[in-house]
Order: C-alpha cells, then sequence, then structure tokens
C-alpha cells in the first residue's frame, strides 16, 4: 500500500499540474461541455497490492471551462510545493513535467490528459523519494460528465 507520505505528494502532483497562473493565462479551453461532472483519480504503486481510488463530483460552468487549472482534479490540501515546467495544451490533449516537494521527499515525472466532450482520461507516472525510500506512482485520471447541474 503506499504509505501516507506517497499519497501527500502524489496529491500535491494532481493539484499543480496546471494551477499557476502563467499556465492558466496561456491555455485555451478545452472542449468540454458545461454540466455536472465525476472525476476519478487512482493511484498504484508498482510492487505494492493495495491502489487508492479519489471520487468527486463538481459542477462546472462555461466560465471555469475556460481556464484548463479548474478542471483537473484539486487535491493540494496535503501540503505539498510543486512546481510545473514545459506545460502545453493543444487539439484537446494537455501535457506537463513537475515536481512536488513535501516534508517526507519529492516525487516527479510526466502527465498527460486528453478531453473530449463528454469525457477525459489521462495519466502521471511519478518517482522519487518518500523519506529514504524509492516510489515510483502510477496515476490514471478519468472524469465524465454526468448531466447538467442541478
Amino acid at each position: 500500500m503506499p504509505s501516507m507520505s506517497t499519497c501527500t505528494l502524489v496529491a500535491g502532483f494532481v493539484a499543480m499540474a496546471v494551477a499557476s497562473p502563467s499556465v492558466a493565462a496561456q491555455t485555451p479551453s478545452v472542449p468540454m461541455k458545461p454540466g455536472l461532472w465525476e472525476i476519478v483519480v487512482k493511484n498504484e504503486t508498482p510492487g505494492e497490492d493495495k491502489k487508492t481510488t479519489t471520487t468527486s463530483r463538481i459542477c462546472f460552468n462555461a466560465d471555469a471551462l475556460r481556464a484548463t487549472e479548474q478542471i483537473l482534479p484539486q487535491q493540494g490540501q496535503f501540503g505539498a510545493r510543486c512546481a510545473v515546467k514545459d506545460f502545453k495544451y493543444a487539439t484537446g490533449t494537455a501535457t506537463w513535467t513537475a515536481t512536488c516537494t513535501s516534508k517526507t521527499g519529492t516525487l516527479s515525472g510526466p502527465g498527460t490528459l486528453s478531453f473530449k466532450a463528454d469525457d477525459y482520461s489521462g495519466t502521471a507516472q511519478l518517482s522519487g523519494k518518500s523519506g529514504a525510500k524509492a516510489t515510483k506512482v502510477n496515476q490514471t485520471f478519468a472524469a465524465k460528465r454526468l448531466s447538467a447541474c442541478p
């Protein structure tokens, strides 16, 4: 099972992926439809049995969809400090490389999301150290539009 330290770093990674203002200013809107979306983030540490899954629901209005940073799962509450490099968005796909550091270690790696009108999906492959232990974490992201916002 991923340690809490690993989960802390991974959660920070997702939150920062496109959250910086400089990224938002350069990013065109995604092709998603406004509405109620269900977002699932799965974390897996190779060689360990347990996977963690986080599911959330959020309403995106048309204004929120104009800023890509409003769309990715926001899980930064664990205190990791993250930096994005090489963020790119074109024709429905976002890619980036990120590094997240917390009190317990550092994880870094590439991520990608592909957006459509009614769903998006993507992955991130992170590696680094959590404490003194070398760690790898594979993340998958999946979201689907459920309905109009209530």
